[in-house]
């Protein structure tokens, strides 16, 4: 008769299933921290949403210069941890310009902002004029850090920006921008296909295959342009200069030269019939001076 080993006896004498047992360090690391999750989970739902939707769009309508209401938020948990839903987000601006965002997606950011008292998040929406994704900064340094895709320019109120003048295309943007007194500081990386320019000197708006480029928003207020070039079927032009420091862009003095190129022969006699001092080769140097909302093209 075989004898068995103590080893052995002692082995048989395991309860079962012993090995699906948690080892006890997990069991006293585990607990507390599963106990602090519940609690931030509960205190997440007590948010005060509502007060916090009012700084939201009031701090959004700055930055756009438009007003902003934000029919609701909504708690929700994500991938990334818990986060909200802003509902019917309805955007006007002083032109009359609107837009509707159905739903925008936000959530806590990883960012030392927190500890500065600037909360982040990051922002996913689709609105009925296009998309945006980035982070958004709240609070006492506001910024946005990311990209819009295919919006519609000829819903933009871009008569503000340049009087007489009007520009439709579908842009894609990266933006990397906060806000100092009420004016953005940063850059825009910038290309818009498919579209139409017109001015008040022109007969009709010229189409544009591309138009890409550059803005630097300097902590002085003054806007220089980088690479700023547009390409079409009749016409070809680059940029260069910008708006010196002012309290306001919008008075700040203007020093534009635009090198522009007239491809289509049947056209320059309609642009010189228009005003437009153009060369034999259908080439002009010009130069915009004033404001932007006052230019004086020479």
């Amino acid at each position: 008769m075989s004898e068995t080993s103590p080893q052995t006896s002692r082995g048989a004498a395991q309860p079962a299933g012993s090995d699906a047992r948690f080892p006890r360090w997990l069991l006293v690391l585990g607990v507390p921290i599963v106990a602090v999750l519940l609690v931030a989970f509960f205190v997440f739902l007590q948010f005060p949403f509502d007060r916090f939707s009012e700084i939201l769009a009031g701090q959004t309508g700055a930055a756009l210069g438009a007003d902003v209401t934000i029919g609701g938020l909504d708690p929700t948990l994500t991938v990334g941890g818990p986060g909200f839903v802003a509902r019917d987000v309805q955007i006007r601006w002083p032109g009359g310009e609107r837009a509707t965002v159905a739903a925008a997606s936000l959530r806590p950011a990883w960012s030392t902002s927190w500890l500065g008292g600037s909360p982040s998040f990051l922002l996913d929406a689709e609105s009925d004029i296009g998309g945006v994704a980035g982070q958004v900064t709240v609070g006492a340094a506001p910024g946005f850090d990311g990209r819009f895709t295919g919006v519609d320019l000829d819903r933009l109120p871009l008569e503000r920006f340049a009087q007489g003048a009007a520009l439709d295309g579908a842009l894609d943007l990266d933006a990397d921008l906060e806000w100092r007194d009420g004016a953005p500081v940063g850059e825009v990386d910038f290309l818009a296909r498919d579209g139409s320019v017109a001015t008040s000197q022109l007969p009709f708006a010229l189409p544009y295959d591309e138009l890409r480029g550059r803005i630097e928003f300097g902590d002085d207020g003054a806007l220089t342009l980088e690479g700023v070039a547009l390409e079409g079927p009749m016409i070809s032009a680059q940029l260069e200069g910008g708006t010196q420091a002012a309290p306001s862009v919008w008075i700040a003095p203007l020093e534009l030269d635009i090198h522009l190129q007239v491809s289509d022969r049947n056209l320059q006699p309609t642009l010189r019939s228009a005003g437009l001092r153009l060369a034999p080769d259908g080439s002009a140097e010009l130069k915009v001076r004033g404001s932007l909302s006052a230019p004086i093209v020479r």
